[in-house]
C-alpha cells in the first residue's frame, strides 16, 4: 500500500507542487530581504548626500557672511578716512566736541 502511494501520479504531482511552492516562497522571502537591504543602503546614501549638502550650504553661508563682514569693515574704514575719525572710540556718545560760542 505504501509503495502504491509513492507512485500514485496525483500524490507525486502534489508533492512536486508543494516543493515548488516552498521554493517559490523561499525565493520571494530572499528577494524581499534583498530589497530591504538595497533600500537601507539607498536611504543611508541619501542621508549622507543630504548631510553633505547641508554642510556645504552652511560653509557657503559662513563664507558669504565673512565676505559681507569684510565689505562692511572696508566701508567703515573708508567712512572713517573721509570723516577724519581715526578709531571707533571717537564715535562714542561720551566724547564732547567743542562748541563755538
Amino acid at each position: 500500500v505504501d509503495l502504491a502511494n509513492r507512485v500514485d501520479p496525483r500524490l507525486v504531482r502534489r508533492r512536486q507542487e508543494e516543493r515548488l511552492e516552498k521554493e517559490r516562497q523561499k525565493a520571494e522571502k530572499e528577494a524581499a530581504r534583498q530589497r530591504r537591504i538595497e533600500e537601507e543602503i539607498a536611504a543611508k546614501e541619501l542621508e549622507e548626500k543630504i548631510r553633505l549638502e547641508e554642510e556645504a550650504a552652511k560653509q557657503e553661508a559662513k563664507k558669504q557672511r565673512q565676505i559681507e563682514k569684510k565689505a562692511l569693515q572696508k566701508e567703515r574704514s573708508k567712512l572713517r578716512k573721509l570723516t577724519g575719525i581715526q578709531s571707533s572710540d571717537d564715535m562714542s556718545p561720551c566724547v564732547q566736541y567743542p562748541v563755538d560760542d
